[in-house]
């Protein structure tokens, strides 16, 4: 008797003890992973480039202290580059080796918001508009796959202006973290074009390194000042 009820409150321990355990936890939503994963493009210090058909940029960012710039080239027969640099509100720009041209952004504000080249669009990888266009997702490790809706990705921005017509239905993407779950590369598969452009498949490319480096963008020398005359009616 005195064995059969040792045996009966060890089982009921044991019982006690499996149900005090906690819950396992389920596995964090991919889509909510890759989501927060370009947090830090709106608010951080980072480079990039980005590499689509016929065109390739690379730039850096540095959000807190409003500087950026960027190098955008156009490859081909008649290849062409347009270096941006950001300060606060004061724009730089000059293709090939002009000389370079300021802007004052604070006589133009809207057509500067209007073009994304004010700090309220602090992101130029587009990588938010390919992630807002995910419909599933899976992940493994650093790495998340799946499919974006090609015909709801947002236009904005020269990284994407490009491939526009090929956005045309689901398309597969991967993406890499790093070690703090921040994005570091996205590359979306595109497919190819009909006649009469007859494109072959492509691939749109995104690489972010740096995270943490403050930007030394610097204004250039010897600049040249827009004439009053440049800025009548344009805003």
């Amino acid at each position: 008797m005195i064995t059969r009820l040792l045996v009966l409150v060890v089982a009921t321990a044991g019982l006690t003890a499996c149900t005090d355990e906690p819950a396992p936890r389920p596995a964090p939503d991919a889509k909510a992973v890759l989501a927060a994963s370009t947090a830090e493009l709106a608010t951080g210090t980072y480079r990039y480039r980005v590499a689509v058909p016929a065109v390739s940029i690379s730039g850096i960012t540095d959000v807190a202290r409003r500087r950026a710039m960027w190098t955008t080239t156009f490859h081909g027969a008649d290849p062409k580059v347009i270096e941006i640099r950001l300060i606060d509100t004061d724009e730089y720009t000059r293709t090939g080796a002009a000389r370079w041209q300021h802007f004052d952004q604070t006589r133009t504000p809207k057509m500067a918001e209007r073009q994304g080249l004010t700090f309220t669009h602090p992101d130029r990888t587009s990588a938010n508009q390919i992630v807002e266009a995910v419909t599933e997702a899976t992940q493994e490790g650093q790495t998340i796959r799946g499919t974006i809706e090609g015909t709801s990705v947002r236009i904005a921005g020269l990284t994407l202006d490009s491939i526009e017509s090929r956005l045309v239905k689901p398309l597969p993407f991967v993406a890499a973290l790093d070690d703090h779950g921040r994005l570091t590369h996205l590359e979306v598969q595109l497919p190819p074009t009909p006649a009469p452009k007859s494109e072959p498949a492509a691939q749109w490319t995104l690489d972010i390194t740096g995270y943490d480096v403050a930007a030394e963008v610097r204004r250039p020398v010897g600049s040249k000042e827009m004439p009053d005359s440049f800025y009548a009616g344009l805003d």
